[in-house]
Parts: C-alpha cells; sequence; structure tokens
C-alpha cells in the first residue's frame, strides 16, 4: 500500500492522464466519454498547484504558445453579441468545439515539466496506436475487398477508427513520429531493432495515406516533405 501511495503523485496522474488522452483521439466513435474524462482530470490535476493565481495572468502573454493554442476559443466568444436566438444552438455547439483548445492550452501551461524520455514515450504511443488502427483498417479493407470497393467508387472514403479527414492528419504525423523515433534510436525494452520498428512503422502509414486517399492528409504530408527538403 505504502508503495502504491508512492507513486500516485500529482506529476504520475498528470503524465497517465496525458496518456489516456492520446488514447482518446482514437476512441470517439465508440469510447466518446474517454478524451472528455481524461481532458477534465488532466486539466484537474495540472491546476491543482499553490502558485496558480500568481501564474494565471503569464498565461495570456502574446508570446505564450498555450495561450495561442487556446486563441480559437476566446476569438470565438465576441460572436456571442452578434448571434440571434434562432443561431444560439450552433453558436454553442461551435463553442463547446473550441474548449478542448482552451482545456489543453491550460493544462499543458500549468503542467509540471517532464524528462524527454516522457515526450518520446507519448509519440511511441501515438505511433503506435496509429498504425494498429491503420493496420485494423488495412485488414478490414482486404476482408470486406468488394463491398469497400463499391463505396470508394462513389467517392466515400475508406473505413477508419475515426473521423476520416482528422484520422488523415493522424497518419500523416504519424509517419514523421515513426521517422523522429528512428534518429533518436528510441527503445521501450532496450533492444537494437526497436529503431527499425518505428521506422517500418512510419514507412507502413505513408502507404496506408497514399491507399486512403484522403486529399488533407497527403497535403500536409508533402507540404511537411517540401519544407524539410
Amino acid at each position: 500500500m505504502e508503495l502504491i501511495k508512492k507513486h500516485i503523485t500529482r506529476e504520475n496522474l498528470i503524465i497517465f492522464t496525458c496518456f489516456t488522452t492520446l488514447l482518446g483521439l482514437f476512441t470517439t466513435n465508440f469510447f466518446r466519454a474517454l478524451p472528455s474524462i481524461s481532458l477534465i482530470l488532466l486539466l484537474v490535476f495540472c491546476l491543482a498547484r499553490k502558485d496558480i493565481f500568481q501564474k494565471l495572468p503569464s498565461f495570456f502573454h502574446y508570446k505564450n504558445v498555450f495561450f495561442i493554442l487556446s486563441l480559437s476559443f476566446f476569438l470565438h466568444l465576441p460572436y456571442f453579441f452578434t448571434t440571434d436566438s434562432f443561431n444560439l444552438h450552433y453558436y454553442f455547439s461551435c463553442l463547446e468545439r473550441r474548449v478542448p483548445f482552451l482545456g489543453i492550452g491550460l493544462a499543458l501551461f500549468f503542467a509540471p515539466k517532464v524528462s524527454p524520455k516522457i515526450y518520446l514515450y507519448f509519440i511511441y504511443v501515438f505511433l503506435v496506436c496509429t498504425f494498429l488502427s491503420s493496420f485494423g483498417s488495412l485488414i478490414n479493407y482486404i476482408i470486406n475487398f468488394e463491398a469497400i470497393n463499391k463505396i470508394l467508387a462513389v467517392g466515400k472514403p475508406l473505413p477508419v477508427i475515426v473521423n476520416h479527414v482528422r484520422y488523415s492528419l493522424f497518419t500523416c504525423f504519424g509517419v514523421f513520429c515513426g521517422f523522429y523515433l528512428y534518429k533518436k534510436q528510441f527503445s521501450v525494452f532496450g533492444k537494437c531493432w526497436e529503431k527499425y520498428l518505428s521506422l517500418g512503422m512510419g514507412i507502413f502509414l505513408i502507404i496506408f495515406s497514399h491507399l486512403s486517399g484522403v486529399r488533407s492528409g497527403l497535403l500536409a504530408f508533402y507540404v511537411i516533405v517540401g519544407l524539410a527538403v
């Protein structure tokens, strides 16, 4: 019991809820509550500090990247005064979609510093989740080859685990996660082959991005490649 209490610290709870928030990106279609619950808990744990009111004003500094991240929420607020009663539901619906940007911005701003190794674990978890879900979509495509080809023939996207536009950006980011982890020679179990596993998952996601053919992800991929060359 003492050992458990020793590891249940504010920092460890923040890291844990960061991981569950990350996993929640892939569960919005079948476990919609996970990202919301995780983000709320993450925000609570990050704001649970004594100097919150002293540090809060510095959050709104124009050079603070976390404030810039949350700007979409604040910029939408003034439209309340120009929205008629008929469109209020739509206004609050749009505002609700911007709340996570505010929550993530505040959480990351007040979160304690973590080691670079933890950041690499976040990247690795995202890469693995993207790879496994993409591989599952590919298997589903092979099993239901004719049925899915009929869907593709009428201009509909390849079925994936979440919204296809959002997922195409996931795969784009996953590609560079794979190459970055390979460059960093990241490993979970200390094996030299793990860096090649990360590289292989990144290459697979390139193939999957072109197979799914969603223009948003492909455009983002080639823009980043073009800037990097």
